[in-house]
């Protein structure tokens, strides 16, 4: 008897309940930001504590860690596509030029659409304009390690307990991206919330449907 039929169903069923919950998440998030006082007197308050206790060797280390997130999704992105071609894995290679691709091009668009203002205590580690909803450091983090790790694990035969190890160190890795993104106030707490939640709806799309073509 096949199991394949009931896998591709249960991924897709994953693959949607995931991309539902982050979008209504994200939707419901983007709402209160725009349109209600309470999330934001929570981020100023966050955004005025951090400044408080900022460090100088704090901000340094705030600074490298944030490379992680860009530009350091960019040129893992570049890294790993490269070695796939080497690979010819050409499914996988599809994937991830679409997941890093896409996923820039849509914290571009919601940027445009929001087009909210930087805190103000992190405009002078700023260069030039850009706006703040959603955290792009956050979201390509998020995108480029979950996809790593899921490439990885594709690649590599791996037990149940070194796939977790695998996706607990994309975690740690995003984790510590967001956090620097709030301790240099460079952005509110929403903004880092809100790349999240919308990384985790486009991997969804993006992990669903290639498991979904693999199968």
């Amino acid at each position: 008897m096949t199991t394949g039929p009931p896998r591709r169903r249960r991924a897709a069923a994953i693959a949607l309940a995931v991309f539902g919950s982050a979008t209504t998440a994200l939707a419901a998030l983007t709402q209160a930001v725009l349109h209600t006082d309470r999330v934001a007197r929570w981020d100023r308050a966050s955004d005025s504590w951090f400044y408080a206790h900022e460090t100088p060797a704090g901000d340094r280390l705030a600074v490298l860690v944030s490379f992680l997130g860009l530009p350091g999704a960019w040129i893992v992105g570049v890294v790993v596509g490269l070695v796939l071609v080497w690979m010819r894995q050409w499914l996988l290679l599809g994937g991830w030029v679409v997941a890093l691709g896409g996923g820039g091009l849509l914290e571009l668009g919601l940027k445009a659409a929001i087009d909210r203002a930087r805190p103000p205590y992190g405009t002078t580690l700023l260069h030039g304009h850009s706006s703040s909803f959603p955290s792009g450091h956050a979201m390509a983090a998020c995108v480029c390690y979950v996809m790593l790790a899921y490439v990885m694990t594709q690649l590599v035969a791996l037990d149940r307990s070194r796939v977790v190890m695998v996706y607990a160190a994309a975690g740690l890795i995003i984790a510590a991206v967001s956090f620097s993104r709030l301790y240099l106030a460079l952005h509110y707490p929403s903004d880092v919330l809100a790349g999240l939640l919308a990384a985790a709806a486009w991997l969804a799309l993006c992990i669903g449907g290639m498991q979904w073509a693999k199968r």
